[in-house]
């Protein structure tokens, strides 16, 4: 997975790798794209999907098979804000006789920016197995760690697979 672009650096990109590794460039145009950050994500997991803050090049979310991560500092340290979402996903079940290929794995990650710098008004989703989900960028403190809620109309979008989002403003 690769993301790259953001208003204030058109030339940053975060690449997720195969062997778990989260490489970062804030100038994709240097001798060899400028890559220099080369980070483990915890656990050993693997990037799926990567979304950059389109205001703020140093701040990007990687969703693996379990969890979601968040950066602040261009990659150097990522934290887990799972939270609560692994509670609310109602995974759909497939009848295995019906299908010759193995169940999908997949997961997404968007990032929804209402418009202003602020990040009090941004939303990250999550797409996968069960539905969407969606957490503030900045939660409340008094969420605690219950940051996730699912996502669409009567608060839920169908539960089903979700293996790629885009939102476009």
């Amino acid at each position: 997975a690769m993301a790259f672009g953001t208003l204030p650096n058109p030339n940053v990109a975060y690449v997720c790798t195969s062997d778990g590794y989260i490489s970062v460039t804030q100038d994709i145009s240097a001798t060899n794209g400028g890559f220099a950050n080369h980070v483990l994500l915890p656990n050993g997991e693997v990037g799926l999907d990567v979304v950059i803050d389109e205001n703020d090049p140093m701040t990007a979310y990687v969703v693996t098979p379990a969890n979601v991560f968040m950066t602040n500092s261009g990659g150097s340290t990522w934290t887990s804000i799972k939270d609560n979402l692994g509670r609310l996903l109602k995974p759909f079940v497939l009848e295995p006789s019906l299908y010759n290929e193995p169940f999908p794995v997949g997961r997404s990650v968007a990032l929804f920016n209402n418009g202003t710098v602020t990040k009090a008004d941004d939303f990250v989703l999550v797409g996968e197995p069960g539905g969407v989900f969606r957490r503030m960028v900045e939660p409340p403190a008094s969420l605690c760690a219950n940051t996730w809620q699912a996502f669409g109309a009567g608060r839920t979008l169908p539960n089903t697979l979700v293996t790629s989002l885009v939102y476009d403003s």
